[in-house]
C-alpha cells in the first residue's frame, strides 16, 4: 500500500494535520461526487470564469467536471485491473474532500487553488493506473519505480496537509477566506514539485516499456533463452528454437512482393507528410500531454491489456493535423511499433474499413522480420488473387500476438464507408460494427493500443460506452475524449497569426493584431474558419475592407459554403460550367485526380461525339492510332478513306503549353472559391502531378445535400444527383478510351506502354474506374451502352489498349502482365 507508506513518511505535524484513518472506507467517492453535483446545479456559480496560475481562462464547471473525470478513472482501476483495498483507495480522497468542499463554497474562487485540486485529482487517478500496470511487472526497475511513486504521493499529501492547515485555524467563515487567500506562490511551488516528480515516475515507466520491448525482441529472435523460460515457459522456448533451426513456414524474399500484391494494402504515408507539412510550427503539442492520451500511453504491453482511445471534435478543429502530430510523437518515442492510417472519403482505397487493417499489417512487417514467418503460413499455396477479409483479420491477429504492444492510429474514421454497392448486404453502420468487433477479437491479450480520431460518431460512441466482457482473456480498456476550445485556443492564435502575417506581410502591425483577435473570436475553435476567411485577405485591400472581410465571414461552415456556391453560379456560363464539372469530378471520382488528369477529363467533349464513331475505326488499317517511337509519344497521323484527317483524336492541342502554379490558381482553384485545393502526391515538384481535393470533408457532405430550392440555377447541372453524376463520369471515361489515339493492332512494348501512360495521364483512371462508376448509374443510358459497345467491339483494336492498363494494374505491373499473357 504505497499511500500508507507515503503517509508514514510525512512529518509528524502533517500526519497529525491530515488525521487519516487508513481503515476508512470509500464513502469519499460518493461525497466528492455529491459536492460537485450540487455545485454544477448552481448555474451562476458553475459558469464563473476563473484564471489559473498559468493565466489560462477556465470555468468552474469545466474544472469540476475534470475532477469527476479523474475520480471515475480512478474507480475503473478496481473495475478493470485489480481489486483495490478500500482503505487504500479512500486515503488520498479523504483529505481531498475537505479542501474541495471549502473551495466550491467560496464565491471568489481563485484559479490557482481550483486548478491545483484538478491537478491533484488527475495525479491520484493516473498514478493508480501506473501502480497497477507497472508494479506487477518482473523488472529490476520495479523497486526504483515504487520509491519514486511513494515520493510523489508524499508531495501530494503534503500539499493537502498545507491547504488543510491554513484553514483549520479559523472558524468556518474564516476557513473560506483563508483558503482563498492562500499563498499562491506556495501553492504553485508545491504543484511544480509534484509535476517534476510525476515526470520522474513517467520516465521510469517508459524505461520499463523500453526494457520490455527490447527483451521481447530478443526473445523472438532466440537471443535470451533464460528470460524466455521465465516469461513463456520451457515449452515455448523449445518451440521457438525449433522454428529457428528448421526450414519452417518462412516466406522467401522473392515471395514477399507476391504477398504484398495479394494483400493489396494502401499506404497513407504521403497523407501523413502532407498533414505534418501543413502543421504550423509550435502547434499541436497539447495532444501529447492530453490527460486521455497520457492515460492511453501508460498501458503496459507485458500485462496484455489492449487499450482503445477515441478523440473526437467538431468539423474544422484540426483533427487530422493532431493525428499526424501524435503519430510523429509515437514514432519518435517508439519508432519500431507504430502503424497508422489516414482515411479519406474521396479515395476508394482510403475509405474502406478493411484497408485500415491491411495497411497496418504491411507497416508491422517493415519493422519486424519475424512477423514474415507469421504471414507465411497463411499466405502459402493461396491461389486467389486477393486476400479474403477473414484471412486479413486472421493475419492481423497473429501479427499482433507476434509483436505485442503496437500502436495503431486511425484518423478520419467517420470518413470510412462501404464501397462495393453490388456486394453490400449491410449498411455502413453494420460494416463499422463488424470492424470494431473484429478489432476487439484481434487485439485481445496483445497489449495493443488503438487510437481513433474523428468527428462525433453515434456508432462509435455506442461501442465505446459498451462494457467489454470477453469470454476469455483480459478486457479492453476504452477511453474517450472530446476536443475543447480550451485545448486548441493557443494553437488557434498561432495559426491565425501565421496566416495573417503571410497574407498581409508589411501591413500595419496594429491592424494585423486586430484582425487576428477578431478572427480568433469569430472562429469558435475552428481552424478551417480561419483558413477560409484569411484566404480572402489581400495586401491590396484597405484597412476598412480587411475588417469588413472578417466581419462578414459567416460564422457557420455551411453559410460560408453557400456564399462560395453563389459566387460560382454568378460566373459567366462557360466558366460556371467548368467550375461545376471540376466539383463533380472531385466529388464523385473514386480517387483524387491529379491536375493533369483533371484537365484531360475536362477536355472530353460529350456534346460532339461523332455519329459514326464505331464505323470510323477501320480494322483493315493496321496503322491507325499506332504509336511512333518519338519521345513525346504522339500518335501517328492517320487518314480516312477520302484523305482527310480523322476528327476522333483527343484534343491535346487544348492543353496548356505551361502547366504551372499560376495556371492552376486562375483556371482551377479560383473558379471554385474555397472548395478546392491541391496536394502533393510524392516528392515531385511538378504542379501537374499534384492531386485535386476538397479543402475539407464537410464540403463533400455540403455539395451532396445542396438543394436546388436554394440554388435554382443548379438544377440544370444536377450536381447532387448521384445517378446523373456517375453517368456523366462513365461517359467521360468511355469517350476518352474511344479516341483513336488508343487504337493499336498489337500489344505495346514496355517502353511504349510507359510513354502512353505519361502522355495520356487520364488513361489509367478511365480504364480502371469506368466499370466502378457504371454500377452507380443503372439502368444504363443509351449513350453509355453505345460507348461501351464501341470500346469492347472485337472488330477493332480499341479494347487492346484498355486491357493493357487493366492487366498491368491487376498483375503488379505491365511487364509482369505481358509476360504472363505471352506464356498463356
Amino acid at each position: 500500500d504505497l499511500w500508507s507508506q507515503a503517509l508514514n513518511n510525512l512529518s509528524e505535524g502533517d500526519q497529525k494535520e491530515l488525521d487519516l484513518d487508513t481503515k476508512v472506507q470509500d464513502e469519499s467517492f460518493d461525497s466528492i461526487q455529491q459536492i460537485i453535483t450540487t455545485q454544477l446545479q448552481t448555474k451562476e456559480d458553475s459558469s464563473v470564469v476563473i484564471y489559473t496560475w498559468k493565466g489560462k481562462p477556465v470555468t468552474v464547471r469545466v474544472a469540476l467536471e475534470n475532477i469527476v473525470h479523474w475520480l471515475d478513472n480512478f474507480k475503473k482501476v478496481g473495475d478493470i485491473v485489480v481489486q483495490y483495498d478500500p482503505g487504500h483507495a479512500a486515503l488520498p480522497w479523504a483529505a481531498f474532500r475537505f479542501v474541495l468542499q471549502a473551495v466550491v463554497n467560496e464565491q471568489t474562487i481563485k484559479g490557482a487553488v481550483l486548478e491545483s485540486l484538478e491537478h491533484i485529482s488527475e495525479t491520484i487517478a493516473r498514478f493508480a493506473w501506473i501502480e497497477t500496470l507497472y508494479l506487477h511487472a518482473s523488472t529490476a526497475l520495479r523497486t526504483q519505480l515504487q520509491a519514486a511513486i511513494v515520493k510523489l504521493y508524499v508531495l501530494v499529501l503534503e500539499f493537502l496537509a498545507y491547504v488543510k492547515h491554513r484553514s483549520s485555524r479559523h472558524t468556518y467563515q474564516k476557513v473560506l477566506k483563508s483558503i482563498v487567500n492562500l499563498d499562491n506562490q506556495k501553492v504553485n511551488n508545491l504543484i511544480k514539485k509534484i509535476s517534476t516528480e510525476e515526470e520522474k515516475v513517467i520516465k521510469i515507466a517508459h524505461l520499463i516499456d523500453t526494457q520490455y520491448q527490447q527483451e521481447h525482441a530478443k526473445v523472438v529472435e532466440g537471443g535470451i533463452t533464460s528470460l524466455l523460460a521465465k516469461v513463456e515457459g520451457l515449452s515455448l522456448q523449445i518451440e521457438d528454437l525449433n522454428r529457428d533451426s528448421s526450414d519452417g513456414p518462412r516466406l522467401p524474399i522473392q515471395k514477399r512482393d507476391e504477398f504484398l500484391r495479394w494483400l493489396a494494402a494502401t499506404s497513407t504515408h504521403q497523407d501523413l507528410l502532407n498533414a505534418l507539412e501543413a502543421k504550423e510550427e509550435g502547434t499541436c503539442d497539447w495532444i501529447t500531454k492530453c490527460p486521455a492520451v497520457q492515460e492511453w500511453l501508460i498501458a503496459q504491453a507485458s500485462l496484455r491489456h489492449p487499450t482503445i482511445l477515441w478523440i473526437y471534435g467538431r468539423p474544422g478543429a484540426g483533427k487530422t493535423i493532431l493525428s499526424a502530430r501524435l503519430t510523429q510523437y509515437l514514432q519518435q518515442e517508439h519508432s519500431t511499433n507504430v502503424a497508422y492510417f489516414f482515411c479519406y472519403y474521396g479515395h476508394e482505397e482510403k475509405c474502406q474499413y478493411l484497408a485500415i487493417v491491411k495497411s497496418w499489417i504491411t507497416q508491422i512487417l517493415k519493422f519486424c522480420a519475424t512477423a514474415w514467418d507469421t504471414v507465411a503460413s497463411i499466405f502459402q499455396d493461396k491461389e486467389a488473387n486477393f486476400a479474403e477479409p477473414y484471412e486479413v483479420w486472421h493475419m492481423f491477429r497473429q501479427v499482433c500476438k507476434e509483436v505485442p504492444g503496437c500502436y495503431f492510429i486511425v484518423d478520419g474514421f467517420d470518413e470510412c464507408r462501404e464501397v462495393n454497392e453490388l456486394a453490400r448486404q449491410h449498411s455502413t453502420s453494420d460494416a463499422k460494427r463488424r470492424f470494431l468487433n473484429n478489432l476487439d477479437d484481434a487485439i485481445r491479450d496483445t497489449g495493443a493500443r488503438v487510437f481513433f480520431m474523428s468527428r462525433f460518431d453515434s456508432d462509435l460512441k455506442d461501442y465505446m460506452d459498451t462494457p467489454n466482457n470477453p469470454s476469455s482473456g483480459v478486457s479492453t480498456i476504452r477511453l474517450q475524449y472530446e476536443i475543447t476550445k480550451e485545448d486548441t485556443a493557443s494553437d488557434l492564435i498561432k495559426f491565425a497569426k501565421n496566416k495573417t502575417n503571410m497574407r498581409l506581410a508589411g501591413r500595419d502591425p496594429v491592424l494585423i493584431n486586430q484582425l487576428i483577435q477578431d478572427s480568433v473570436e469569430k472562429a469558435n475553435g475552428m481552424f478551417l474558419w480561419i483558413k477560409l476567411a484569411h484566404n480572402r485577405l489581400s495586401r491590396l485591400e484597405s484597412p476598412s475592407n480587411l475588417r469588413t472581410i472578417i466581419e462578414n465571414q459567416p460564422r457557420g461552415l455551411d453559410e460560408a459554403y453557400e456564399r462560395d456556391m453563389q459566387n460560382i453560379l454568378n460566373l459567366d456560363p462557360d466558366r460556371r460550367q467548368r467550375a461545376i464539372e471540376i466539383l463533380r469530378l472531385t466529388l464523385y471520382t473514386y480517387r483524387p485526380l491529379t491536375l493533369r488528369q483533371l484537365l484531360e477529363a475536362l477536355l472530353v467533349d460529350l456534346d460532339n461525339v461523332p455519329p459514326n464513331l464505331e464505323e470510323s475505326l477501320s480494322s483493315d488499317d493496321d496503322s491507325v492510332g499506332e504509336y511512333s517511337n518519338s519521345d513525346d509519344c504522339q500518335p501517328s497521323n492517320h487518314s480516312s478513306s477520302d484523305g482527310n484527317e480523322t476528327s476522333n483524336l483527343f484534343p491535346r492541342e487544348r492543353l496548356p503549353d505551361t502547366l504551372d502554379r499560376a495556371y492552376a490558381e486562375s483556371e482551377i482553384l479560383k473558379l471554385c472559391g474555397s472548395f478546392i485545393e491541391m496536394r502533393r502526391n510524392d516528392d515531385s515538384s511538378e504542379v501537374g502531378s499534384e492531386s485535386v481535393h476538397f479543402v475539407h470533408f464537410s464540403m463533400c457532405e455540403y455539395l451532396q445535400k445542396t438543394s436546388i430550392t436554394k440554388f435554382p440555377q443548379l438544377e440544370q447541372y444536377q450536381l447532387s444527383d448521384v445517378y446523373h453524376s456517375h453517368n456523366r463520369i462513365v461517359q467521360i471515361c468511355l469517350r476518352y478510351l474511344c479516341y483513336d489515339d488508343f487504337v493499336q493492332s498489337k500489344n505495346s512494348s514496355l517502353s511504349e506502354y510507359e510513354k502512353k501512360l505519361k502522355a495520356y495521364t487520364f488513361l489509367n483512371y478511365a480504364a480502371v474506374s469506368w466499370g466502378q462508376h457504371i454500377r452507380k448509374c443503372r439502368p444504363l443510358s443509351s449513350s453509355v451502352i453505345q460507348l461501351s459497345n464501341t470500346l469492347l467491339n472485337p472488330a477493332n483494336s480499341k479494347w487492346l489498349s484498355f486491357s493493357e492498363v487493366i492487366g498491368g494494374n491487376a498483375n503488379g505491373g505491365y511487364e509482369r502482365f505481358i509476360t504472363r499473357f505471352q506464356e498463356a
